[in-house]
């Protein structure tokens, strides 16, 4: 005799089968949203680091010349060719795929770095910058536009 009491094994209901889709479906949703997020992050400290080493090379120029770089050219000197008459768009990309923003100030006494992506984390207008002047300057952070986009 088995233990089902003299009738035949089912399976499981439709309620039993709906909770465990609805559980997955719940589950699922969660852990996309944090995957999402922990993608974003990762792009974020990437571009941190990218924009970290732009920025030593412009530190570099400026500690030979004291200026920054001003033009394609100078940049293409620096270690990071550059297409436009400023701001300038970077060869190199971003996390996200867009060129790296470039724009000198002030007689090319100051600079502005960002990406080229300005959604960053979700926000309209945020982007993940740097900036120098006069031989200082800012570690990569995110923070808002400041190099107008196209």
């Amino acid at each position: 005799m088995d233990d089902t009491g003299g009738r035949a094994y089912q399976g499981y209901s439709l309620p039993e089968l709906l909770i465990v889709l609805v559980v997955m479906t719940v589950l699922l949703g969660v852990g996309l949203s944090f995957y999402a997020g922990y993608v974003e992050n990762a792009r974020v400290t990437r571009a941190r680091h990218q924009l970290y080493t732009i920025q030593s090379a412009c530190e570099s120029f400026y500690a030979v010349r004291r200026v920054y770089p001003g033009s394609a050219g100078e940049l293409g000197e620096a270690g990071f060719p550059a297409a436009g008459d400023g701001p300038f768009a970077l060869e190199a990309r971003d996390p996200w795929g867009r060129p790296y923003q470039y724009r000198a100030e002030d007689g090319a006494t100051a600079y502005v770095l960002e990406t080229g992506y300005n959604r960053v984390q979700g926000v309209a207008g945020r982007v993940v910058l740097a900036s120098g002047r006069e031989g200082t300057y800012e570690l990569p952070a995110v923070g808002e536009e400041r190099i107008p986009g196209p």
